[in-house]
């Protein structure tokens, strides 16, 4: 499956220059009138004046004392790419994309509903944005900050259940490569995701499916059913590491993910990774890797 930095690096390849008026190629389609490329361009400008008078707020705002936790300056680099987002209860928000193809910014108000933090509007999560969702969800990994996705908070889980810690995503701007100690800090909605034992189980079933992909692709997934008895801890999006046919090591696995909890304790996973080894029926499940 192919990842966007994959995308956003097989396109610099091919073109690496921002279009004349600095706006985002997806603003401005070459076969655009030249009224909607006018209209686009005005948006986009005023898409980041937006932004910067939010930023300069927020900026403001985090010298006061007394404000919550998450409040702050958060980053998330890639190959190509830096999202960086300013955030603080009375300013909202400010976010900025920045790569070699695409230049972006958003801004608008935030919501604390319990555990998650609200970014604008759920319209937001149209516009496919990197690291920018309507929630974002508060978690620590001592002494490093982030604010998630509710789809990464599940992924920090995985890696703790498999013994590993958690670095990715928007992380607090005080975190400076120091060593990350642990544990997992994450919301009492997502608690559920930590096991204090591994699920574990045995493949009942495999078949080959093929999976769209970006740009009307296709890929490859392994699919399997597993058996894990009276445990009815499994959740949807968790990780169980499969023990591969050739090998009796624990430690030799492919990573699957939970898409479906069947009923009388069968669970429906699909693999992590295109063209994932078929394991044996009969082979070993675990959400850990002990």
């Amino acid at each position: 499956m192919r990842s966007w930095a994959f995308f956003v690096s097989t396109v610099c390849a091919l073109a690496c220059a921002p279009s004349p008026d600095g706006a985002s190629a997806r603003h401005a389609p070459p076969d655009a009138a030249p009224e909607q490329r006018v209209a686009e361009s005005e948006l986009w400008r005023a898409d980041h004046a937006d932004a910067e008078r939010v930023k300069e707020l927020v900026l403001a705002e985090l010298r006061e004392p007394g404000l919550p936790e998450w409040a702050g300056v958060y980053s998330d680099r890639g190959l190509y790419e830096t999202m960086t987002l300013y955030v603080a209860p009375r300013s909202g928000f400010a976010y900025f994309f920045r790569g070699c193809v695409c230049d972006e910014a958003r801004s608008g108000g935030v919501t604390v509903n319990g555990d998650v933090l609200e970014l604008g509007d759920a319209e937001i999560d149209d516009d496919e944005l990197p690291s920018l969702t309507h929630e974002l969800v508060p978690v620590r990994v001592d002494p490093a900050r982030y604010l998630l996705t509710p789809a990464l908070v599940v992924m920090a889980c995985n890696e703790w259940n498999q013994g590993r810690l958690w670095s990715g995503g928007f992380t607090h701007e005080s975190y400076e490569s120091d060593r990350l100690r642990g544990p997992l800090r994450v919301p009492a909605k997502y608690q559920k995701y930590v096991l204090d034992e591994p699920i574990v189980g045995r493949v009942t079933r495999t078949w080959i499916e093929r999976r769209p992909a970006y740009g009307g692709e296709t890929w490859t997934q392994t699919r399997i059913r597993i058996d894990v008895g009276a445990d009815r801890r499994a959740l949807g999006g968790m990780s169980f590491l499969v023990s591969r046919e050739h090998t009796a090591d624990p430690q030799d696995c492919d990573e699957f993910l939970v898409e479906a909890v069947c009923e009388a304790g069968e669970l429906e996973l699909g693999s992590v990774y295109a063209g994932t080894t078929m394991p044996a029926v009969g082979a070993r499940a675990s959400t850990s890797p002990r």
